[in-house]
């Protein structure tokens, strides 16, 4: 979470990205700032920590694209934040949802993660696939192998 925040905030590349952030540690105040700033188009991109989704559980609007940037060590929280968050601002018509995606970046340090969010038997299949990129249209996930330099990264 830090990585990604200082990265958004002080690269040049992404100078003209406009995010909030969201973790244990956010006073209710600037919550409640970064989630109507979201809401309201004025930031594109929310980070979001899944130990502030454990200890508060927000109910977050306007989700088209959802990245983990390593997969949630409770499986209960991918199916939260994917069909709950995620799911019903995708079934709303209204919406344009061309982009709509879930992606989960992981190493091989992740493997047990994973099984517990895709089941065994998707997770036997995916192990003696070959490539980086995987999707599991059923449940609603494109997992994405990272490169072993970053692996330490995801951690």
């Amino acid at each position: 979470f830090v990585r990604v925040r200082n990265h958004l905030a002080a690269s040049s590349t992404t100078q003209n990205v406009s995010f909030g952030s969201i973790s244990e540690y956010t006073p209710a105040k600037d919550v409640a700032r970064a989630r109507s700033h979201f809401l309201t188009g004025r930031h594109s991109m929310l980070l979001y920590t899944e130990r502030a989704h454990h200890f508060r559980r927000y109910h977050l609007k306007r989700i088209a694209k959802v990245i983990f940037y390593g997969l949630p060590e409770n499986p209960l929280f991918y199916s939260e934040i994917v069909g709950g968050y995620w799911g019903s601002n995708v079934s709303d018509p209204s919406r344009d949802h061309r982009h709509a995606s879930v992606r989960c970046l992981f190493s091989k340090l992740d493997l047990l993660k994973l099984e517990r969010i895709v089941g065994t038997k998707r997770y036997l299949s995916l192990l003696s696939e070959r490539g980086d990129t995987f999707d599991f249209p059923d449940i609603l996930i494109t997992i994405t192998v990272t490169p072993s330099a970053a692996a330490s990264a995801v951690l």
